[in-house]
């Protein structure tokens, strides 16, 4: 899921600026709802994008895994072309998503 590490020596914030991190994955989530200007809902999506901060992808599936900043919850991208994530979260908080990762083993 987290698809970087910190280094020693390395502030929490050169993790989000890493190949893969946090700002790379986002800014191309972005992106992908700005370009796609032949989608229907393209102006209402391109707004709702910025609500989510993109935190890694699924292992098998590769869906991204998206970080609602005005909820905190955990969300999955939608791959219905009118919405940005899923209706429901797959976690209601970064540590609970972490948790289910944890004893999911």
């Amino acid at each position: 899921m987290f698809p970087v590490l910190k280094h020693k020596g390395e502030s929490d914030d050169d993790v989000l600026f890493q190949k893969n991190g946090v700002y790379e994955l986002t800014e191309e989530l972005y992106e992908d709802y700005e370009e796609d200007e032949d989608a229907h809902f393209h102006d209402i999506l391109a707004k709702e994008v910025k609500n989510y901060i993109c935190i890694g992808w699924t292992e098998y599936s590769a869906f991204k895994i998206l970080y609602k900043v005005p909820t905190g919850e955990i969300y999955l991208e939608s791959m219905a072309e009118n919405k940005v994530a899923d209706d429901k979260p797959i976690a209601g908080s970064l540590s609970e998503l972490i948790n289910k990762l944890y004893f999911l083993n």
